[in-house]
C-alpha cells in the first residue's frame, strides 16, 4: 500500500528533460515540507515530562485533541493560574495533511485514522471488503478536521448565544459581527471559498435548477451552493492549527502525544467525583490528577469505551465482563446516530469534457503547490458544490446533502476514492474501467437525519482494542431512513434526463454491484438493493452520550456537560448531540467547547462575567 498522502504515479513514460523536471519537483517538495503542516507549528510534546514525572497534576485533564479539545484548551489556559493538559492518542499531523486537494489519501490511513469498523450485519454494507463499513475518525492533533473533506457547516445553533459564539470563532468575507463583541473575538478558524469555476459546476448548477432547486445562499437550507472550507492561503487550516499554534508560548499548557487513556479514575463509589486518568506511554502506564476537572472530547467512539471501561454504564452489560460497576447509567454507548452516505457515479460522453490526467498535469500541479500553493492541490475542486434536499419526512429542512467529485480520465485519485472506502474490489475494478475511457462524477448521496441509532461496546476479545460499533442501520420501525434514501436516490439519478446533464451526455453506470445483479437496472428493486448494499457511515457520527434534562433518566450528560451524577467529569463534542447535524461536526465541537470554557470560567473564577451572556 502506497504511503499515505501519497498518490502512485509510473514515470516510465516520462523521458529526458519532463523526467528530471518532475524529479525536480518532488524533491522540491521536500525541500519545502517544513511550510507544509510542520511540527514546528504545534506545542512541543511533553509525553516524557509525565514520564520523567515532572508533571502528573493539572488543573484541568482534556482527553482528545480533536476540534472540541483544541478549542477548550485554548480558552482555558488563557488563565495564567490554570495549568491544563490536553492528551491525544496520536501523533502530529503529516506534511500532506496539510495540502488540500490530497485528502482522499487520508481515507484508509492506518496512521492517523482509528480504523474503526462497524459490527458484520448480513441487511447492509455488503458491497464493501469483506462485507463491512468502515467510519474515519482522526487519531491525531487535529483530530478528524485535520483529515476530513474541510467542509464547514454550522450544525448545534439553539440560540443566540451560539450565534455569537460562532461569530466569535470564524474568520471569513462575510462576517456578521456582533459589534459589542468584535474587541474580544479571536475568529480563530479560517474559512475560505476556493472554488473554480468550470463546465462541469455550471452544468450541475443548471441541472439542479431544472429541476425546482435554487441557489442556497445560506449554506444550510434547501438548494445549491459552495460551502465554506477550513483553508487558509492554500493550506488545510484544521482545528488544531487554528487554536493551538497560538498555545506554543503558554507555559502553563501541556500537550501530551501518542498518549492512550485506558480508564477514568473516580475518588470512590460514594463520591463520585472525577479524580484523573490513567494512561499509557510507550507501554509505561501513569496515573495522572486532574485538581479541578476532567472533560472527555475524545469522540463519540472513544467517549463512550472510556466510560465502559471505567465502570459507568449499565449495570448487567458490565457485570457480564466482570468490569466493577462504578455508577449504573444505561444510556451510555446506546443512541449512536450516523450520516449514511450512498455513492452515485455518473459517466460524461461529451467531447468538450474528455479530460485526461497525465504525467505533465501532475509536474504541473505540483510545481503550483509548491511554488505557489495554488492549482488543483490547492482545493477540493467541485467538491465544495453541495445541494441540501428534503424528503417526505421533513418537507421543510434539509435532511439530504449531496457531495460532488469530478474525475478526469485515468484520474488517479479516483482510485484513491474507491479503495479509501474499501469497496469491493469488483466494482473498484468496474469503476476504473469505465474511468478508462470517460470521465466520472461521484455523487454522495448523504442522510443527514436518520431514525436508527447504533451502539457502542467494548470489544470481548479485548476490551482496551477497538470497540464493537453496532450500525443497526434502517432499523427504524417506519423504515423512514430507507424511504428517504431511496428518494433522494431516485431525484439524484434522474439528473441525467434533465437538458443540463444531457448537454455532458451524462448517463448513471451500472456499477454491477454483486448483490443487485438480478434486478434490472435502475428499476424500483434494483435502488432498494442498492441503498441497502452501498450505504456507508461517513465521519459524522453522535449520540452516544446523549445530553439531556435532569428528569431524563436516558441520559448520560446534563445541559452543563457534566455527566450525570459524577462531580467534575464533563463531556464536550457530539457525543452528546442528538444527531450530527447538517454537515460535519467540526463547527459545533468547536462552539461547544468555548460555551464549555465559560461554564467553568464562571464556576472556578469568582465574579466572572461571561460575554456571552
Amino acid at each position: 500500500m502506497p504511503a499515505v498522502g501519497v498518490i502512485t504515479y509510473d514515470v516510465t513514460p516520462l523521458q529526458g528533460a519532463l523526467a528530471n523536471a518532475f524529479l525536480i519537483l518532488i524533491n522540491a517538495l521536500f525541500f519545502h515540507v517544513k511550510f507544509i503542516g510542520h511540527v514546528n507549528q504545534y506545542p512541543e510534546d511533553s509525553s516524557e515530562k509525565l514520564l520523567r514525572e515532572d508533571e502528573n497534576v493539572f488543573d484541568f485533564i482534556i482527553v482528545g485533541a480533536g476540534a472540541a479539545g483544541c478549542a477548550l484548551a485554548n480558552r482555558l489556559s488563557e488563565q495564567d493560574q490554570w495549568s491544563v493538559l490536553l492528551i491525544e492518542a496520536g501523533d502530529y499531523p503529516q506534511p500532506s495533511t496539510g495540502v488540500p486537494g490530497l485528502f482522499p489519501t487520508f481515507l484508509d490511513s492506518s496512521t492517523d485514522t482509528w480504523q474503526y469498523t462497524i459490527a458484520k450485519n448480513k441487511q447492509y454494507c455488503q458491497a464493501y471488503k469483506n462485507k463491512q463499513c468502515h467510519i474515519l475518525r482522526g487519531k491525531l492533533v487535529g483530530g478528524t478536521s485535520a483529515i476530513n473533506n474541510m467542509h464547514y457547516i454550522r450544525g448545534l445553533d439553539d440560540g443566540n448565544k451560539t450565534q455569537m459564539i460562532y461569530e466569535c470563532i470564524e474568520n471569513h468575507v462575510e462576517l456578521d459581527k456582533f459589534n459589542n463583541l468584535d474587541l474580544m473575538c479571536k475568529r480563530e478558524i479560517y474559512l475560505e471559498q476556493v472554488f473554480q469555476k468550470s463546465i462541469v459546476r455550471k452544468s450541475m448548477q443548471d441541472a439542479y435548477h431544472s429541476i425546482g432547486f435554487s441557489n442556497n445562499s445560506q449554506k444550510s437550507s434547501i438548494g445549491y451552493g459552495n460551502s465554506y472550507l477550513t483553508i487558509r492561503d492554500g493550506e488545510r487550516y484544521h482545528m488544531g492549527r487554528a487554536f493551538l499554534t497560538p498555545l506554543k508560548g503558554r507555559s502553563n499548557f501541556f500537550l501530551a502525544k501518542n498518549t492512550l487513556v485506558e480508564g477514568i479514575v473516580l475518588n470512590d463509589p460514594l463520591d463520585k467525583r472525577a479524580k484523573g486518568v490513567n494512561v499509557t506511554i510507550k507501554n509505561i502506564r501513569l496515573f495522572l490528577q486532574a485538581r479541578k476537572e476532567l472533560i472527555l472530547t475524545a469522540g463519540p467512539i472513544n467517549n463512550a469505551k472510556l466510560l465502559l471501561l471505567s465502570g459507568i454504564g449499565p449495570k448487567e452489560y458490565l457485570l457480564k465482563r466482570d468490569i466493577p460497576v462504578m455508577l449504573n447509567m444505561p444510556g451510555v454507548g446506546e443512541n449512536l446516530n450516523f450520516h449514511l452516505a450512498v455513492p452515485l457515479f455518473f459517466g460524461l460522453n461529451a467531447t468538450q469534457l474528455y479530460e485526461d490526467y497525465t504525467e505533465t498535469d501532475l509536474v504541473q500541479d505540483t510545481f503550483d503547490y509548491v511554488v505557489y500553493r495554488s492549482g488543483n492541490f490547492s482545493n477540493v475542486g467541485i467538491h465544495d458544490f453541495v445541494t441540501f434536499m428534503s424528503t417526505d419526512a421533513y418537507p421543510n429542512v434539509p435532511n439530504i446533502a449531496v457531495y460532488h467529485y469530478y474525475f478526469k480520465v485515468g484520474d488517479r485519485m479516483i482510485k484513491t476514492w474507491l479503495e479509501g472506502l474499501q469497496l469491493n474490489q469488483k466494482i473498484v475494478t468496474n469503476i476504473l474501467k469505465a474511468n478508462e475511457q470517460q470521465t466520472i462524477l461521484m455523487f454522495l448521496v448523504t442522510l443527514l437525519r436518520t431514525k436508527s441509532v447504533g451502539q457502542i461496546q467494548l470489544n470481548d476479545t479485548h476490551f482496551h482494542g477497538i470497540p464493537n460499533i453496532v450500525g443497526n442501520f434502517f432499523t427504524d420501525p417506519d423504515g423512514e431512513d430507507f424511504i428517504a434514501l431511496t428518494s433522494a436516490i431516485s431525484r439524484v439519478a434522474n439528473l441525467q434526463d434533465t437538458p443540463p446533464f444531457e448537454t455532458i451526455g451524462a448517463q448513471l453506470l451500472d456499477i454491477r454491484v454483486p448483490n443487485c445483479r438480478n434486478y434490472k437496472f435502475c428499476s424500483v428493486h434494483y435502488v432498494k438493493c442498492y441503498v441497502q448494499n452501498m450505504a456507508f457511515p461517513t465521519s459524522d457520527i453522535s449520540g452516544s452520550l446523549r445530553r439531556g434534562p435532569e428528569c431524563d433518566t436516558s441520559a448520560v450528560v446534563k445541559p452543563d456537560y457534566e455527566v450525570r451524577y459524577i462531580r467534575c467529569l464533563r463531556v464536550c463534542d457530539s457525543s452528546i448531540l442528538p444527531n450530527p447535524g447538517l454537515g460535519n461536526t467540526v463547527a459545533s465541537d468547536a462552539m461547544m467547547a468555548i460555551d464549555l470554557s465559560e461554564i467553568l470560567k464562571k464556576k472556578w473564577i469568582k465574579d466572572y462575567m461571561s460575554p456571552f451572556d
